[in-house]
């Protein structure tokens, strides 16, 4: 997941989409892998998950909130999840716990969730379930199926993180940040 070696690159942003009345400061950091990546900090209750509205989803899902305190901005997702993580070749037939959901549409990640309950077989969307954070709401666990509802239009594919041994196999990874930077602030999801 994406590290703590961040830093702080503008003051008094607010992020939009539900948070437009919560300020805060855009960070920069890098993965693992050394690509560039920009995530948010809230002025207050930065690490405290009764604040809702101090993260989103990326950031709960990716774990950078509950370590870091930040959220990572949509654009960045697929940087953290191509350098540490692995796209489960089976989708949702082959998901397992703690793999992530990633939510894309038009070329953009629109939402993601983290799979918690994935026992019975044949999986499927109405019994793996998820914990997830919808923009300003709170986190909540549900059925992945109640996810894609939500979010109609997207496509989804699954990531696992990558183990040491699948780390040194393969090209690709899944999150890590330190110092970095780049690209452009978005909206929260």
């Amino acid at each position: 997941m994406p590290g703590d070696k961040i830093e702080c690159i503008r003051t008094g942003f607010s992020p939009g989409a539900g948070f437009s009345d919560v300020t805060g400061s855009v960070w920069t950091a890098a993965t693992s892998g050394g690509k560039a990546l920009r995530g948010w900090i809230p002025d207050t209750g930065a690490k405290d998950p009764s604040q809702p509205k101090g993260y989103w989803c990326h950031g709960r899902t990716l774990g950078t909130h509950a370590l870091y305190g930040y959220s990572l901005f949509g654009e960045y997702v697929e940087h953290v999840l191509m350098d540490e993580y692995t796209k489960v070749a089976g989708g949702i037939a082959d998901t397992q716990p703690g793999d992530v959901v990633l939510f894309r549409k038009a070329g953009q990640t629109e939402h993601t969730c983290l799979v918690i309950i994935a026992a019975q077989t044949p999986r499927t969307a109405v019994n793996v379930h998820v914990w997830t954070k919808d923009g300003a709401a709170k986190d909540r666990v549900c059925l992945l199926n109640d996810v894609i509802k939500a979010y109609p239009e997207c496509t989804i594919n699954f990531w696992r993180p990558k183990t040491a041994s699948s780390s040194s196999s393969s090209s690709s990874s899944g999150a890590g940040a330190g110092a970095g930077g780049g690209g452009t602030d978005s909206k929260a999801h």
